[in-house]
């Protein structure tokens, strides 16, 4: 079943937020695109590439069986949730930045984020948006895309306001006297960050969720939140119109990184290209059976697919191109490939940072949410569920709705009617 129809997920990250949010646990089809059947042979179980408690992998790198996906009923298309094996993982474990491991297809990190560029597409971003063929691409309704803003007050920007209208990921600050190592200790699984001031106080930084009222009063420490005049936060459409409703708002303003200014290990990791994740293409989605010419400028786009994903032997002697020995001028895609992106467009390490994925690397989509939590990475004990979120579809028209009431209506009626079924059945005899 989880080979080749459905899998469960758990979304470890906030690069689709606030769209899927991290804790939301979901039900991935694997068979809308067709189900990938194992390449790797001999690997352990119902686990994915590592052993869990030792830490060891779960699989040998050989034998490999070559690529074949079963016939599906639909294709991947543009605005899809798409869950794929991460193209760039040579992580030994998810979460843990050991470099330098290669892993079969199949064994690589998932991730899931959505389809912007389909084969054949002509790809540009925009400040932050993207166009396909020159046509600014329209989300669906369900989607809740969040850029980054600075938010601006004259009397501040309270913490308060930004969790009243659903802000995450912010920071705060709070001014505090020397700590003693009771205090520090206590206070370190909040703590992100510190400075020490000219008068001897401390500023602590800390996530949005803070410090722990009962914890502050335990410690009898006099903590006292600086409120800026200006904050950088992740911000739907939604979120920007409550903040400029409010009087105590002067201006929300987008983040925006101009042209021309060369982002941190974007894709294609090339001299010749000044993109940034503000500012990207255009660039054309490869498309199985189509040629594109080769020159040493384009190379770069292209290279990881001709010498990884399709296996040539590439190598550039002067000004030539070689793959396989023979000069070309030209390449001939063997598969189809993707461009995904985060609806946190700000905070989502994606096809910016490391191109196409591949046809070969599509898992599934996934099409339920059963149970969301709250504080997911925080520790079970920290769970909250999102009762709004359960028993959810994921697609569709409209905003999500939760069907966990008629579940528990229908869970309900069937243990009733099951014990008068069997009341009835023992007064028969």
């Amino acid at each position: 079943v989880h080979t080749y129809f459905i899998q469960p997920y758990v979304i470890p990250t906030g690069s689709l937020e606030r769209t899927l949010r991290i804790g939301d646990l979901l039900f991935v089809s694997k068979f809308h695109y067709g189900a990938r059947t194992p390449m790797t042979t001999i690997a352990a179980p119902m686990v994915h590439d590592t052993l869990p408690g030792i830490g060891v992998k779960s699989y040998l790198n050989k034998p490999q069986l070559p690529y074949f996906r079963l016939p599906g009923f639909t294709k991947v298309k543009r605005n899809d949730i798409v869950v794929f094996s991460w193209p760039a993982d040579t992580v030994y474990q998810f979460f843990r930045k050991d470099k330098g491991v290669k892993k079969p297809i199949d064994k690589k990190s998932n991730y899931v984020k959505r389809c912007v560029g389909v084969p054949g597409d002509s790809l540009e971003v925009i400040d932050g948006y993207v166009y396909i063929d020159g046509k600014k691409l329209e989300l669906p309704e369900r989607a809740k895309p969040q850029y980054d803003y600075t938010i601006y007050g004259n009397n501040g920007v309270s913490s308060k306001l930004l969790q009243e209208i659903g802000v995450i990921d912010f920071q705060r600050k709070f001014i505090s006297p020397p700590l003693n190592q009771i205090q520090v200790d206590a206070l370190g699984k909040y703590i992100i960050g510190f400075n020490r001031r000219g008068d001897g106080q401390l500023e602590l930084y800390t996530k949005e969720t803070g410090i722990p009222v009962d914890l502050i009063r335990k410690l009898n420490l006099p903590l006292k939140e600086e409120t800026a005049r200006a904050r950088e936060a992740a911000l739907t459409d939604g979120m920007v119109a409550e903040l400029k409703k409010n009087p105590s708002i002067d201006s929300v303003e987008r983040v925006i990184a101009p042209k021309g200014k060369r982002g941190i290990n974007l894709f294609p990791q090339s001299p010749d290209y000044d993109w940034n994740y503000d500012q990207l293409g255009p660039i054309y989605i490869p498309e199985k059976g189509k040629t594109v010419a080769l020159n040493l400028k384009v190379l770069p786009l292209y290279k990881k697919i001709i010498r990884e994903y399709e296996g040539n032997k590439l190598e550039v002697s002067g000004n030539q191109i070689l793959i396989n020995g023979q000069v070309v001028d030209s390449y001939t895609f063997k598969q189809d490939y993707y461009w995904m992106m985060g609806d946190n467009r700000d905070h989502s390490e994606d096809s910016r940072a490391w191109g196409y994925v591949p046809e070969n690397h599509i898992v599934g989509t996934p099409i339920f949410i059963w149970l969301s939590f709250d504080n997911f990475n925080d520790g079970i004990t920290h769970w909250k569920p999102r009762w709004d979120r359960i028993f959810t579809t994921v697609h569709g028209d409209g905003q999500p709705r939760s069907y966990f009431r008629y579940f528990l209506i229908a869970l309900a009626a069937y243990f009733i009617g099951s014990y008068f079924w069997g009341k009835r059945k023992k007064n028969r005899k």
